[in-house]
């Protein structure tokens, strides 16, 4: 066995070991806290230095129960990326702000993408939150990009759900959910105003970032702004291993690179010393952004199929008006009422290797109107009911045009991607129960009803001998449920068991997709039925002020998973449909603790460490092998200082996974999965920051040190090889 495969095996027993000794050595009868009913906090972005979390303070979360609790209470897997972490883990992009979490693989076709795998899912599976509001859409694939157009410096924290969330926020959310919270400006009564300057090198990009940021209050609103750019170069693999894409001499893989602007509005308005009414405006666009899978050489395309791939631009836009007051009552905790309005825009151009003097222009335009109330309310000391509604109507505008330089011939099909006008209505109503048996047992129910009405225009549709496949107007829904028990053993100890129902209905890009798939055209599919989960999970939670630690085990059993399936064959072409082709089952195994080695003590520094390690398996019922894209078996292991008396930290950890032989048939087709499946990698990193002044901070990070050459488990491209990122930070 190598060396790599044996230090994770090391780090898993040791994460499972301090886990379960933590909750054999912890202290009896202690009474458990209440429910907490603490508004939730919001970030500042001059934070002082000295406003530091512990190495293992118990967080309060808002995302897995829809009100704020600590994560000791909370009968879930949940983890957190708080501003701090944000700060200090200098992420290029906000998928890579979760790459360093327990549970989570951030899965990348091409240079901007950033696709989070949870519990073994994907894509569709997986549901993003902003604010509490639904960020997926209907015409999300499988594996996906539209993380990445959510500006980091918008973000004040990351939540992570692990395990399916149906009940709070309806379909898409079978493997869990990921709530991005943005930030806002306080309202304290006294005007004020400064500000941030942010720049950021990437020597594995050859890249930068700029950031500029404004906030402040001025007569009673409280005001946050800011812009970002962004030049990324071709990526720089490693030298150290076999390679997996091809590259030029150099190391760079070329394309991988892209240009990106953001920008970010938030205002703030008290109404009263219960109530306030603020509003965000977010937008995003990204250019050239090539689909490397399709452009770079490797094992399995030595010539690859397009010349050009890319995306320009990728556009988002969100505008969204929160309304909230708390305290109505002694027994009325809170009540939200929030509108948004998404509107993407994403134009894609192609050029086939085969067909070198034709250009397809696709542009595909939604808009997303929607709507969200939510209310909790306590039945005396013992029930938190918690309830909402939710609306959102969507309308798809997709356009097709082919350019054919050998005829000066240009065709235009008034249908894109998606047939033009396509709607898809979802609405949800939801009520949860959080009832406190005892000070040490909590049992949560909920139940949900979810509705989503498609209507697509397909009269004119062709695909090959098949059509027009006529007007399809459907409805799907279902009834979801969980239920949950946490159990206090101590104060600091919880131990818990779940059962969840989960549904995710066929969203548009099942439906109807026209056009190239892989080797192959799309052909839509009007009959398939919604996926459907039951999922089962036990686990452990422990927090002190020196040792936190959480295990868990969970499986989950799937019925009617869609993917796509081989219709037909006619001539060269072969024609795919997204059906309901497998039943499925998978199990997942995550641990992780922090321990504070040595307190802070007069000038000496803070010495902790830190520890996850986690694995699925899934196996595929009706195909009768491995589950598609589960990622390998992967850990990390570090080394902390911290120094708040003189501003600085720094860090040493290893982070790695073991080999993935373990393929599903549509894998082995698959070129962004190397023949035999993806080996071994792990690398070394280092990363540390120092407060100049009170104002300017500096902060470095060398990465992959020794430059090994890997790839995340399904991308697109391999990953950085030798990377040293610095960061400059000015405050005003």
């Amino acid at each position: 066995m190598t060396q790599p495969a044996n230090l994770l095996i090391h780090i898993l027993g040791i994460v499972l070991c301090c886990s379960l000794g933590s909750v054999a050595s912890a202290q009896e009868g202690a009474p458990r806290r209440e429910l907490s009913s603490e508004g939730q906090g919001a970030g500042d972005e001059a934070q002082d230095t000295e406003d530091r979390k512990p190495a293992v303070a118990s967080e309060t979360v808002v995302t897995a129960t829809r009100r704020p609790e600590e994560t000791l209470e909370v009968p879930q897997a949940v983890s957190v990326v708080d501003a701090k972490e944000l700060r200090e883990r200098m992420p290029l992009t906000t998928p890579d702000a979760l790459e360093e979490e327990l549970g989570v693989v951030v899965q990348k076709t091409g240079p901007a993408g950033g696709s989070p795998i949870l519990r073994g899912r994907t894509g569709k599976d997986v549901l993003l939150l902003l604010d509490g509001q639904r960020f997926n859409d209907a015409t999300f694939r499988r594996n996906n990009q539209y993380l990445n157009t959510i500006d980091l410096s918008a973000l004040d924290r990351i939540e992570i759900v692990r395990g399916p969330a149906s009940v709070l926020y309806g379909s898409d959310a079978i493997g869990g959910a990921i709530n991005l919270l943005t930030r806002r400006r306080e309202v304290t009564g006294e005007d004020a105003i400064g500000g941030r300057v942010l720049g950021q090198f990437e020597s594995a990009y050859l890249g930068w970032t700029g950031h500029i940021g404004l906030e402040g209050e001025i007569g009673g609103f409280g005001i946050l702004g800011g812009v970002t750019i962004k030049r990324f170069g071709d990526l720089m693999a490693g030298h150290h291993g076999d390679p997996i894409g091809a590259v030029d001499i150099d190391g760079r893989q070329d394309p991988s690179s892209y240009r990106e602007m953001d920008f970010s509005f938030s205002l703030v308005r008290p109404l009263s010393d219960k109530a306030t009414l603020d509003f965000l405006y977010l937008h995003s666009r990204q250019n050239d952004v090539p689909r490397s899978d399709r452009l770079i050489a490797n094992e399995k395309q030595a010539v690859p199929p397009d010349l050009v791939r890319s995306f320009d631009p990728q556009v988002l836009q969100w505008y969204q008006l929160r309304y909230r007051v708390e305290d109505l009552t002694d027994a009325w905790e809170s009540l939200e009422v929030t509108g948004t309005f998404k509107v993407s825009e994403e134009e894609r151009r192609r050029i086939r290797t085969s067909a070198p003097g034709v250009t397809i222009d696709e542009r595909d335009v939604s808009f997303v109107p929607g709507i969200t109330a939510q209310t909790t309310y306590w039945i005396g000391e013992v029930h938190a009911l918690t309830g909402g509604l939710e609306f959102y109507d969507q309308t798809v505008h997709s356009s097709r045009e082919a350019l054919d330089f050998t005829t000066n011939g240009i065709a235009v099909d008034p249908d894109g991607r998606y047939p033009d006008g396509a709607t898809y209505q979802s609405f949800g109503v939801y009520l949860q129960d959080e009832w406190a048996i005892t000070d040490d047992v909590t049992w949560t129910n909920g139940v949900r009803y979810s509705a989503f009405r498609v209507h697509l225009d397909l009269e004119n549709v062709m695909v090959g001998p098949l059509g027009p496949f006529g007007r399809f107007t459907e409805t799907f829904d279902d009834v979801t449920f969980s239920t949950a028990v946490s159990v206090a053993v101590t104060e600091e100890t919880s131990v818990y068991g779940s059962l969840a129902k989960g549904f995710r209905a066929p969203n548009i890009d099942d439906l109807a997709v026209i056009g190239d798939f892989a080797s192959g055209e799309r052909v839509p599919n009007l009959d398939v039925d919604p996926e459907r989960v039951f999922a089962l999970e036990v686990g452990a939670k422990h927090r002190t002020s020196r040792f936190a630690g959480d295990a868990n085990a969970a499986v989950a059993w799937y019925d009617d998973l869609l993917d796509n399936r081989l219709a037909f064959v006619q001539g060269n072409t072969s024609f795919f449909q997204i059906d309901n082709v497998s039943r499925a089952i998978i199990y997942s195994f995550e641990a992780a603790g922090a321990y504070v080695v040595k307190e802070a003590e007069g000038g000496d520094p803070e010495h902790s460490i830190y520890v996850n390690a986690f694995a699925n398996f899934g196996h595929n019922r009706t195909g009768k092998e491995p589950v598609s894209k589960i990622p390998p078996p992967q850990g990390q292991l570090g080394y902390r200082l911290d120094s708040k008396e003189d501003g600085w930290s720094a860090e040493a950890f290893l982070r790695g996974a073991l080999e993935q032989n373990r393929l599903s048939t549509a894998d082995e087709s698959d070129p962004r999965f190397p023949i035999g499946g993806t080996p071994t990698w792990w690398t070394f990193n280092l990363r540390g920051a120092i407060e100049l002044t009170k104002n300017l901070r500096v902060a470095l990070a060398l990465e992959n040190i020794f430059d090994q050459r890997y790839r995340v488990h399904g991308s697109g491209l391999d990953a950085p090889g030798f990377n040293a990122v610095v960061q400059v930070e000015a405050m005003f």
